[in-house]
């Protein structure tokens, strides 16, 4: 070993082992992160009550979570064509989309600190000294020309002792989950908002059918309270309030078509079309006529299937590698850099063994005094975490109540359905009746009319019941997490680079 490399060897040798037992001794602090899993303050569920008293009811079964394709469920296709078209056409779920990848450069970005910073410089510097120039006045015989040559590599690495970089890496990892986690929960909410809108679709056509019967009816009814009154059976006042009968089922009708076109617009804008495009749609015709079905366990595995309970846990994970990123900079900063390289005046002699030069630079920076600075941002990140848990705790509570809020609902929607059914049924039986006394001369036609009506408003409110009810398993399914199962498989590439899983 020639006396240059021993040279550096020994300086190596003595940099390492003058800090080691310091570096040894620091690291034993506090530079740990806290963990959710291990945090007293996270609420925990379990739902097993509610779990054993749903499967008593039998609009429910035992059954497996729903799946990412939920909406078969609703034995419409054409919902999930339009499910399917948002998520390739839909702005906001593609901007959502390129949040992640930011997230996930960012992630790149971090990692990149793991590792040394290499780089290479080569440089030529020309230059033409002037006969009565500084140098050549002293030195007449310096060459009026100068062409210095440098070529080097420069290596620079930070040593992370206390686990800065690892820290940050990890919340910059925790966030890409989150950002992930979000990109699932805004595709469970507009899958679910298009499926709202398409049953609202669903129901004014059908509330539209029953109105355009009514008017049709009051229509033959105001024609006949007319001939009355022509020959001076009634006066005109029967007439008149049976004209403006009519009169306000033509205004429901218009309220209704209405109704009908901003739900096609809506739909459009969801699945990414503009409002003026053609949307080619056979009339809607979901159902859900089977029971729904239900885990035993809900409560267990709920984090792991709601994208929003899980995006917040990432969000706490993210918060708690700041504290140990804020803790990290109590502690000396260890870096190394090392130059090596050729430098001549000439390129004849570039290559040769009398144009090497080298420096080693190994530095320590230590902060002593900074006004409580260090300190203040240690607390800052301390309460961020702190509100990111109680922040999570409230998510999962308002989760837990959706979930039993809806099969709450569901369970009364389908006994008021029962009766209204029942109900419904009475009345067509009274209508026969009515038909028969009328065709026996019993009855007069207005008495068919009026009970006919009756019973097409009972139909009405069974459509409104029947979107109720595709309404709360819809919420039902979003408040289950739509399929989704905790994941992050693009993060978990990033991540695998270099934790080994």
């Amino acid at each position: 070993m020639n006396k240059q490399k021993k040279f550096y060897f020994l300086k190596i040798r003595d940099f390492f082992c003058s800090h080691f037992i310091y570096c040894f001794i620091l690291i034993q602090y506090g530079c740990s992160t806290p963990h959710i899993q291990d945090d007293e303050r996270v609420v925990k569920i379990s739902l097993t009550k509610t779990s054993n008293e749903t499967l008593t009811i039998s609009a429910f079964e035992v059954g497996d979570w729903p799946q990412e394709n939920w909406w078969e469920m609703f034995d419409d296709p054409q919902l999930g064509h339009l499910i399917e078209q948002a998520m390739q056409d839909n702005p906001t779920l593609h901007k959502v989309e390129a949040k992640v990848k930011t997230a996930l450069a960012f992630v790149q970005k971090e990692r990149s600190a793991f590792f040394p910073d290499i780089g290479a410089t080569a440089e030529t510097n020309w230059q033409y000294l002037g006969k009565n120039s500084f140098f050549r006045s002293f030195a007449p015989t310096v060459p009026s020309t100068l062409n210095q040559i440098d070529l080097f590599l420069n290596f620079n690495y930070e040593f992370d002792f206390w686990g800065r970089n690892l820290n940050l890496y990890r919340t910059a990892l925790n966030q890409a989950r989150a950002e992930e986690a979000e990109y699932n929960q805004t595709k469970l909410i507009l899958s679910s908002a298009i499926a709202q809108a398409y049953f609202n679709l669903q129901r004014n056509l059908q509330k539209l059918d029953i109105l355009k019967q009514i008017h049709s009816l009051r229509t033959t009814l105001f024609e006949l309270m007319a001939l009355r009154s022509k020959f001076a059976l009634d006066n005109d006042i029967p007439k008149i309030d049976s004209q403006k009968n009519e009169l306000d089922v033509t205004v429901l009708i218009k309220q209704r078509e209405q109704d009908v076109a901003l739900s096609i617009h809506l739909l459009q804008i969801l699945i990414g079309q503009e409002p003026d495009a053609s949307l080619h749609l056979k009339r809607p015709s979901s159902t859900f006529n089977k029971a729904f079905p239900i885990p035993q366990q809900i409560g267990l595995d709920l984090i792991a299937r709601r994208p929003d309970l899980m995006a917040q846990i990432w969000r706490v994970e993210a918060a708690a590698h700041k504290i140990g990123v804020a803790k990290a900079d109590f502690f000396p900063n260890v870096n190394l850099s090392v130059l090596g390289g050729l430098e001549s005046l000439q390129f004849n002699t570039l290559f040769s063994a009398g144009s090497k030069i080298a420096s080693f630079f190994p530095a320590i920076h230590l902060p002593i005094f900074t006004g409580g600075r260090l300190t203040a941002n240690l607390r800052t990140k301390e309460a961020e975490y702190d509100q990111a848990v109680y922040e999570y705790n409230e998510m999962l509570l308002q989760a837990a109540r959706q979930i039993v809020d809806e099969i709450t609902i569901i369970k009364f929607t389908d006994s008021q359905l029962d009766i209204q059914n029942s109900t419904l049924n009475a009345l067509e039986m009274q209508h026969k009746l009515v038909i028969s006394r009328f065709n026996q001369g019993l009855d007069n036609y207005l008495m068919v009319l009026r009970n006919q009506e009756t019973v097409l408003n009972q139909k009405m409110n069974i459509i409104e019941l029947r979107y109720e009810r595709l309404l709360s398993r819809l919420k039902l399914i979003k408040a289950l997490g739509g399929g989704y199962f905790s994941s992050a498989p693009i993060a978990e590439q990033v991540a695998n680079q270099r934790e080994g899983g």
